[in-house]
């Protein structure tokens, strides 16, 4: 339900779509939409009356408790008069709703009754959150937090730490008059250097882009067979082609004594075949007959035996398995990111960061650092 709307509502009494209206309820949108207070007019006397937190729980208690309570009176002294006299006959009851007059939920009571209207509530404003202006405040501020505890983690004077300001600027996004928005720091102190990171996810992220700049500008550092899961197979036989282009013309350009030996070779005819070759083992002469016979052999060893090009055996072939790799990463390329990720989560942030002792260290207010130097 909209402002505009909930306006519509409590003051105009016109209720949005999918609302029900029922005579003499009000709803306190004021706090909506965490909770909406409901009041109920009692149809007796008028008084206004309620806190109910659902618009049915106030409609089924419409009479206030005064006269509610008048009602339970009187059908007790009914009874009373049925108990001790049983020729009294109990007034007859009226039925649900018969004879209470109808009035709008939203009308002025008149002058000489004086009946309350629920009093217009103000919004409520916010309560103070003192515990999250200070988490904020340390937030906004985690940089001075990170120093001050690595300091006390590495047992060293908070005075001696040193900001390398040009690489947290150019790496960290540092900026000394708006702490927020730093995102790591490059930090030296009694000839160590140490990377200070805002959380893990930014750790993560430079431990990224590091190893990403290092598969872009040396591929050769890393394990050639591991780099092959991440070179595209289909960009690297589009870059290879077909080293059989020109296969199958070779083998139609042969003349008849070539293909003969050839096919021989191959194992598509026998050397004793009697219609190609003498008892002696001589071949026949060449005649139109046995041209169309070697024809029709060449075109089912050129249908079965063509080869087939798989780029990785191809290439293996030619330069052996480690300078295969090479080739195939100068012709294809790596995907560079599916890469570093991989080679991220399997050896871990502090792998490519901490050069020192490969470790990672975790500060209480949740930044992470590392020994470089």
């Amino acid at each position: 339900m909209t402002a505009k709307e909930a306006i519509q509502f409590v003051v105009e009494g016109k209720a949005p779509n999918g609302w029900a209206t029922t005579y003499g309820i009000y709803g306190n949108f004021s706090r909506w939409p965490a909770e909406v207070d409901w009041y109920v007019k009692c149809p007796k006397c008028g008084l206004i009356h309620g806190n109910y937190k659902t618009m049915r729980d106030a409609h089924s208690k419409k009479l206030c408790d005064i006269c509610n309570l008048d009602a339970i009176n009187k059908l007790k002294d009914e009874i009373q008069d049925v108990v001790h006299d049983p020729e009294h006959k109990p007034k007859e009851m009226l039925a649900f709703a018969e004879g209470i007059e109808y009035f709008d939920p939203f009308d002025t009571p008149a002058e000489d009754n004086g009946v309350p209207l629920p009093p217009e509530d103000d919004p409520t404003p916010n309560p103070a959150d003192t515990k999250g202006e200070i988490e904020r405040l340390l937030m906004s501020n985690w940089v001075d937090i990170a120093l001050r505890l690595f300091a006390s983690e590495e047992d060293f004077p908070l005075s001696d730490l040193t900001i390398d300001v040009r690489w947290s600027e150019r790496e960290g996004n540092y900026d000394a008059g708006n702490l927020a928005e730093t995102l790591a720091l490059k930090i030296e102190v009694d000839d160590r250097e140490y990377l200070i990171f805002k959380d893990d996810d930014e750790a993560y992220n430079y431990a990224l882009k590091i190893v990403r700049n290092e598969l872009e500008s040396e591929p050769e550092l890393f394990t050639q067979s591991w780099l092959r899961d991440f070179v595209d197979k289909d960009r690297l036989k589009k870059g290879i082609g077909d080293p059989y282009e020109y296969w199958e013309n070779d083998v139609r350009n042969l003349d008849y004594p070539e293909l003969l030996e050839k096919l021989v070779e191959e194992g598509k005819i026998d050397s004793d075949d009697p219609v190609f070759f003498k008892q002696n083992g001589d071949p026949r002469i060449e005649n139109p007959v046995r041209i169309k016979a070697l024809n029709g052999f060449m075109e089912a060893y050129i249908e079965s035996d063509k080869p087939t090009v798989e780029p990785w055996d191809w290439l293996r072939d030619i330069y052996g398995e480690e300078e295969a790799v090479k080739q195939a990463i100068a012709i294809a390329g790596v995907d560079v990111d599916k890469a570093a990720q991989s080679a991220v989560d399997t050896g871990g942030v502090a792998h490519f960061l901490a050069h020192y002792d490969h470790a990672e260290h975790q500060l209480e207010n949740g930044a992470m650092y590392y020994r470089i130097s």
